[in-house]
């Protein structure tokens, strides 16, 4: 997984790569690139727009900053360089979407509660769902928000935050990451593969159970309350050994995996 991160200030200049990867799990390290700020002075929107392709090809994960809130530039400013960008892509919708990365927003220094015009209280994820309805992309997945306040209160020290200690940063701002439970939950290709191929599986028993309980019971009416628990009992275990395909493909899968590690 590469994250991006975009920063509306001339500090850090084209793609600044972390020095070394962070292990998540045994399959997976994660790379951390920082990106130069849209907009920055002394650069065009062309400029713009190879760095913000170059990034996302190098992406599987593209964080987005904005400051305070969505506002319509931040839409605006987004738009414009996402269709720039796809004119350098395969030009066929369904395949211009699998090119991007997925998308997670960052409101930073925000201050705000999110409502709608109900006055209801919103997750960050719907206030951003609020906010792009009208500006509807190639894909309708849309991923996640986040919020983060202000680190500090002082403007100095915000200023000279590179020489803060961790402990002068706002217990709400080190605290609020860790308590939202929001912490991307990654998983390898094995975990993947095998996940998908329950998910078929048990589906298929759930087919199967009703197709039996369709021909065994319901197609068999009248019968008593006898008749029908020795039927199901017996449909219940001719569904439990379709669910233990599972462990068996489990267990053939990663033995195929140590021989091609061997």
């Amino acid at each position: 997984m590469i994250i991006t991160n975009f920063f509306q200030n001339p500090c850090t200049k084209g793609i600044w790569i972390w020095g070394e990867p962070i292990p998540l799990t045994e399959q997976i390290d994660l790379i951390l690139l920082d990106t130069e700020g849209l907009n920055s002075y002394k650069r065009d929107e062309q400029i713009d727009a190879k760095l913000f392709l170059l990034t996302n090809l190098l992406s599987s994960t593209l964080i987005y900053n904005v400051f305070h809130n969505i506002d319509e530039r931040a839409l605006e400013q987004l738009s414009f360089i996402t269709s720039i960008s796809s004119l350098f892509l395969d030009q066929e919708k369904n395949k211009i979407s699998q090119q991007f990365p997925n998308l997670i927003w960052l409101v930073r220094d925000f201050s705000l509660n999110f409502t709608n015009k109900q006055n209801q209280t919103l997750t960050s994820k719907q206030y951003m769902e609020n906010q792009l309805r009208l500006a509807e992309g190639q894909t309708e997945e849309i991923q996640d928000c986040h919020t983060l306040v202000r680190p500090v209160i002082e403007e100095e020290k915000l200023r000279n935050i590179e020489k803060l200690q961790y402990s002068e940063l706002r217990s709400t701002f080190k605290n609020e990451g860790i308590n939202s439970q929001r912490m991307p939950q990654i998983t390898s290709l094995q975990e993947r593969v095998i996940l998908k191929e329950y998910n078929r599986i048990l589906q298929t028993a759930k087919e199967y159970f009703n197709e039996l309980i369709e021909q065994e019971i319901l197609q068999k009416m009248p019968l008593n309350e006898s008749e029908i628990n020795e039927i199901f009992q017996q449909i219940s275990e001719k569904s439990k050994k379709v669910l233990d395909r599972f462990t068996y493909s489990q267990e053939l899968y990663t033995e195929g995996l140590v021989k091609c590690g061997a």
